[in-house]
């Protein structure tokens, strides 16, 4: 994953949560990257490290932790009774998580970024 894909008509980057598949960037690309970017994680995502990993190597980035209790899947949609039976990793969250809330949130810090911009 070294080929840029600079596009100049995005003035800002959104990240929820992103998976070990960025480990695969190239560490110098990533530094090079000027968009500003804000990166949104749960405090309690299993792949944490990678949010990490990932703000200490973009040059303009800020890094936005969610409550603890948050987890990987809380960006999902809310999920349906069928769907929390069927995939209970990715549908349920802990006790006291509201994804309605948790979305509320994330859209608030999406508009504060791109009307920023």
């Amino acid at each position: 994953m070294s080929a840029s894909y600079l596009d100049p008509r995005f003035k800002a980057a959104l990240m929820l949560a992103p998976g070990n598949s960025v480990l695969g960037c190239n560490e110098d690309g990533l530094r090079s990257i000027m968009t500003p970017t804000r990166i949104v994680v749960g405090g309690s995502d299993f792949v944490l490290p990678v949010s990490t990993w990932l703000h200490e190597r973009l040059a303009t980035n800020d890094l936005v932790m969610l409550a603890p209790e948050v987890g990987h899947y809380a960006f999902l949609p809310e999920a349906t009774e069928t769907g929390r039976m069927a995939s209970p990793d990715c549908c349920i969250d802990a006790s006291g998580v509201d994804r309605k809330q948790v979305h509320a949130r994330v859209a608030a810090l999406a508009a504060e970024l791109f009307e920023s911009r």
